[in-house]
């Protein structure tokens, strides 16, 4: 849904917000009493009346800017988005089969020279964040070293984009392979 209308939060005006089902009975009485529903948000849901919502047509959610970036990258059409980088035959982020270099590429693609963030385990509030925040465009790079799995995640209006870099058991120089999903 497209959330319109707003007068105490404007800045979410014209942002984009997945409904949620209540979690108690008691909290799906208090939404129908007060002619609510429960929406994504960041930091935490939000209770919103249903004349601040429109649901996106199938047409809308296919025109969603996903671009990354303002330019047109050579052989395709319209702006770039991490999807048309990966898939392109001649770009190398298609032929990256380790799972660090994978994500540390599509960061420096993406940050445009910001360092990368140290690397550590998420918070449950942070996992949070990234269920809940409809309202941007982010892309999120999470390294499951147990398994040697590197995973992608871009959202945008209440969707998410996953890509991985799976590998498998890492030779004796620590180094993995593996294939790009």
């Amino acid at each position: 849904v497209e959330v319109s209308g707003l007068s105490a939060r404007p800045e979410l005006n014209g942002t984009f917000a997945v409904v949620l089902d209540p979690e108690s009975s008691e909290e799906a009485e208090q939404l129908e009493s007060q002619g609510r529903v429960k929406v994504t948000s960041y930091p935490k849901a939000l209770s919103l009346k249903l004349t601040n919502l429109r649901v996106l047509s199938e047409k809308e959610i296919e025109l969603i800017d996903w671009s990354i970036s303002d330019f047109e990258f050579p052989g395709t059409s319209g702006r770039t988005t991490l999807r048309t980088l990966v898939s392109h035959p001649s770009y190398f982020l298609g032929g990256i089969y380790k799972g660090k270099e994978f994500a540390d590429s599509v960061w420096q693609f993406v940050a445009k020279g910001v360092k990368s963030p140290p690397r550590r385990n998420l918070t449950n509030a942070e996992t949070r964040i990234i269920l809940d925040n409809t309202a941007v465009h982010c892309t999120y790079f999470l390294a499951l070293n147990q398994i040697a799995h590197h995973l992608v995640i871009e959202t945008r209006a209440g969707f998410a984009r996953v890509y991985q870099c799976f590998v498998g058991v890492p030779d004796e120089s620590g180094e993995t392979s593996g294939d790009r999903k």
